[in-house]
C-alpha cells in the first residue's frame, strides 16, 4: 500500500505525541473528570457524601475498619451514631481499640458471604504498626510478600440476627476485593429494605476474586435501590450497567434506597 493510501486516522495516530509527561497529564485529566484513582477522603467526594447522609444515620457499619480512621471522621459529623466496626486482622486491633474505645462497637472477625472460617491474605507492611492490605482473596504478588491468617466470618444477616439489629442506615465496605461477599451475605437485608445506603470501594482488588461491577448491579436487580458513582461534589446515578464501567480503576460506589436518592 502506498503511503498516500494510508487512512488519515492512521497517520494521525502515528504522528501523535508520545511524550510520557503528556500521557501522564492526559490520564490524570481523565481520572479527574471520572473521579477515578483519588484516594483522598476530603477531595474524592467521601467527605461531601458523609456530610449529607450523616444527619439521617443512627446505626452505621464500618466493614474493614483497619484502625478506625473512617469511623473517627464519621463520628465528627454524627457523634451520637452507633458504629459497629469489623476488623479481623489482629495487628490492627490494638490501635483500633485505642482510637475507638468507648466510641464504637469493635468486632474482631470478618463479614462475608457465609458463616464459617476463611483465610485472610495480608500484605506484610514491614515496620508499620498496622497493615491495610488484608483480603479474603489472594493478592497480586507484585504488591508484596503475603502472609496468611485464619479468621472467623459472619454474614451481615448473621450479625444483625445475633445482635437484634433491625436496620442499618449506612454500610461502608472497604475489604480489598471482598466487597461483593459482604453484599451477597446481606442481600436479604436489602430485599427487606433494612439498609438505607451502602458505600463500597471498587478497583483493581476486584480482579483477585474475579468480580465485576456487573455483579453489584445484578445483585440489586429488582430491589428498590439505585446504583450511583461517588463524584467529587455529588453522586452520579447509573441507571443500568454497561461494560465500560468495569475499568478496575479505584472509585467509590453507592447503593441508595430509592426513597433517599432525591434527598441527599
Amino acid at each position: 500500500m502506498a503511503s498516500s493510501d494510508v487512512p488519515a486516522t492512521v497517520e494521525l495516530i502515528k504522528s501523535a505525541p508520545t511524550h510520557p509527561d503528556l500521557i501522564t497529564a492526559c490520564e490524570a485529566y481523565i481520572d479527574d473528570i471520572k473521579n477515578d484513582n483519588n484516594w483522598d477522603f476530603y477531595s474524592n467526594g467521601e467527605f461531601v457524601f458523609l456530610n449529607r447522609i450523616a444527619p439521617f444515620c443512627h446505626t452505621v457499619f464500618d466493614v474493614g475498619a483497619c484502625i478506625g480512621e473512617w469511623t473517627l471522621k464519621f463520628l465528627e459529623l454524627k457523634p451520637d451514631a452507633l458504629v459497629h466496626c469489623f476488623e479481623p486482622l489482629e495487628i490492627n486491633q490494638p490501635k483500633l481499640i485505642q482510637n475507638l474505645s468507648g466510641k464504637a462497637i469493635i468486632n474482631g472477625f470478618a463479614i462475608g458471604a457465609e458463616r464459617g472460617e476463611r483465610t485472610l491474605n495480608v500484605v506484610a507492611e514491614a515496620g508499620q504498626d498496622h497493615w491495610e492490605l488484608a483480603s479474603l482473596y489472594k493478592r497480586d504478588a507484585a504488591i508484596g510478600e503475603t502472609v496468611e491468617f485464619k479468621t472467623s466470618v459472619l454474614t451481615l444477616l448473621d450479625y444483625c440476627r445475633d445482635n437484634k439489629i433491625e436496620h442499618i442506615d449506612l454500610l461502608k465496605i472497604d475489604t480489598e476485593g471482598a466487597e461483593m461477599d459482604i453484599l451477597t451475605g446481606g442481600r436479604q437485608m436489602f430485599a427487606e429494605e433494612r439498609i438505607m445506603a451502602a458505600q463500597i470501594e471498587y478497583g483493581g482488588t476486584w480482579l483477585g476474586p474475579r468480580r465485576q461491577l456487573r455483579d453489584a448491579f445484578d445483585l440489586m436487580e429488582g430491589l428498590p435501590y439505585t446504583m450511583a458513582k461517588l463524584m467529587q461534589d455529588r453522586y452520579m446515578v447509573v441507571d443500568k450497567y454497561w461494560p465500560a464501567l468495569d475499568n478496575y480503576q479505584y472509585s467509590n460506589w453507592l447503593i441508595l434506597h430509592n426513597d433517599i436518592v432525591e434527598t441527599l
